[in-house]
């Protein structure tokens, strides 16, 4: 080899980019000769990536997309959990509390891994969900009378903004306040909804 390569083994490591030749000479002193360039790549640019939606519930989906796929390219997920794996987008499913954090990914081409670029990062907020309850200690009544449902359920993040009561039969129209006066048996349930959109429905 010439350029300054160290030994005549076929196998070089750490090579600068630069022109190399090799002479084989055999033991009756014929040669032969090859020509090599090599050159070093760069780093590839860490891609720019979407993730919809911004905010969710505990329970929902997240999805992170590279936004220009390039050829040859791999693209490595990484969040506060560690590693979401590799691919053009990946998708987090359900969203647990733990999952909120900042996101991003990074680009490996060519043998060459790049850097994430914290501009790009991304922060997925996780709202909690209400917490469902009722005050109530009996459920049960005689005919004729009557029992009040009354909710102290907790908004789990932002404020509680909804109820919405249900019988066997659907929806109570107008009960969509934390009290709901019972006359007839049967089964009920409450919906409670939050400020972020998170809503929860739990059997009485």
């Amino acid at each position: 080899w010439n350029s300054g390569a160290p030994n005549a083994s076929s196998n070089l490591a750490s090579l600068p980019s630069g022109s190399y030749s090799v002479v084989a000479t055999d033991g009756n002193g014929c040669q032969v000769s090859a020509n090599y360039s090599l050159t070093d790549p760069t780093s590839p640019a860490p891609p720019a990536f979407t993730f919809t939606p911004p905010s969710l519930c505990v329970g929902g989906a997240a999805t992170f997309s590279v936004t220009t796929v390039v050829p040859g390219e791999t693209y490595n997920w990484t969040g506060p959990n560690g590693s979401l794996g590799t691919g053009p987008s990946v998708t987090i499913n359900p969203v647990a509390a733990t999952d909120a954090g900042v996101y991003n990914v990074y680009t490996t081409a060519a043998g060459c891994t790049g850097s994430v670029n914290p501009a790009a990062a991304a922060t997925l907020t996780v709202n909690a969900n209400p917490t469902v309850s009722v005050a109530n200690t009996t459920f049960s009544f005689c005919q004729q009378s009557t029992i009040v449902l009354q909710s102290n359920s907790l908004a789990g993040s932002g404020t509680i903004t909804g109820y919405q009561w249900y019988d066997g039969s659907g929806a109570i129209s107008g009960a969509t306040t934390s009290s709901y006066t019972v006359t007839t048996p049967g089964t009920y349930s409450l919906q409670v909804t939050n400020s972020n959109s998170c809503s929860t429905t739990t059997a009485i």
